[in-house]
């Protein structure tokens, strides 16, 4: 939706070593402040709106732990947000798959 050299740290306001709590914080803020249904007759608190939206979800995303990492074990990460029942489900039965492969 924007363009890939934006970083989503500036847009929120925020350094490159902010802790996921202080992201959380800074989103939910923002997300208050120019949500479309406070500002029904401001184009540009929308667009802002989605811009701030798109900057957490990237965040969410680098944060997340990644069971492609070589060398990690997958026992060690979290399935999934309970949010997403696809990606829980697909990464249990990936992890299943490799443990049942290694012959463990």
């Amino acid at each position: 939706m924007y363009l890939s050299n934006q970083d989503p740290h500036m847009i929120l306001g925020l350094s490159p070593s902010a802790t996921e709590k202080k992201i959380k914080k800074t989103y939910r803020r923002l997300a208050m402040k120019f949500h479309p249904d406070k500002n029904p007759d401001d184009p540009e608190a929308e667009k802002k709106f989605k811009q701030i939206q798109w900057a957490y979800e990237k965040l969410r995303k680098n944060k997340r732990p990644q069971a492609d990492l070589p060398g990690d074990d997958l026992q060690q990460h979290h399935f999934a947000d309970s949010a997403d029942p696809f990606l829980n489900f697909f990464t249990a039965v990936r992890y299943h798959y490799l443990k049942k492969k290694e012959g463990k």
